[in-house]
């Protein structure tokens, strides 16, 4: 979608009340003054399509996505990563993202058409 095509479907989605409008990362920043003072929450992707970075990657992009103005998060994760890395992959991701996402709400998305 192009810039102009999100930026509507934000402001639509803040109009008619949405819980959440869900964006790529790099359209938040611009995005959020059109959900500011609606109850509709800026949510953004991380890690998507793939959801095969590291933990330490996922958090970092969790930062830059949660200072553009990111008020929910869905995390892509790979159920190929998940089989493979083990429970101690699984258990680091989540401590850093229940930690790092301040509060706010988080989803995990297991990518399985990846």
């Amino acid at each position: 979608a192009t810039w102009t095509e999100v930026m509507d479907h934000v402001h639509d989605a803040a109009q008619w009340g949405c819980a959440a409008a869900c964006i790529r990362p790099e359209f938040v920043k611009d995005a959020r003054k059109l959900v500011k003072g609606t109850p509709t929450l800026l949510c953004t992707v991380i890690d998507f399509p793939n959801g095969a970075a590291s933990p330490d990657q996922k958090v970092k992009e969790i930062y830059e996505t949660l200072q553009d103005g990111a008020q929910e998060l869905d995390v892509c994760l790979s159920p190929a990563l998940t089989q493979t890395a083990g429970n101690e992959y699984l258990d680091r991701l989540f401590a850093l993202l229940r930690h790092d996402s301040h509060q706010i709400p988080l989803k995990v998305n297991i990518e399985s058409a990846a």
